[in-house]
């Protein structure tokens, strides 16, 4: 049986292979239009705003992965 490949519109680099994610779905998250991607959705706390979060969520992460990637390589400890 051959798959079904969908290219979704407007990007270049996302090709859908089979039937797990539906194409209108995943154009409507991209446009912000899906449920649950309001600004109010993600609770954050008044005064902030959504787009400082994702950078605050992404320096957690760089900070993480930099501790995490600096213990990676040791052989004196039990993973």
């Amino acid at each position: 049986m051959a798959k079904k490949i969908t290219q979704i519109k407007g990007f270049d680099s996302i090709t859908l292979e089979g039937a797990l994610f539906a194409p209108d779905i995943l154009e409507k998250s991209a446009r912000g239009e899906a449920s649950e991607q309001r600004e109010a959705d993600y609770l954050i706390p008044r005064g902030l705003k959504l787009s400082a979060e994702y950078g605050r969520a992404f320096q957690i992460a760089a900070a993480q992965w930099k501790n995490f990637a600096a213990t990676r390589g040791r052989h004196d400890s039990d993973p």
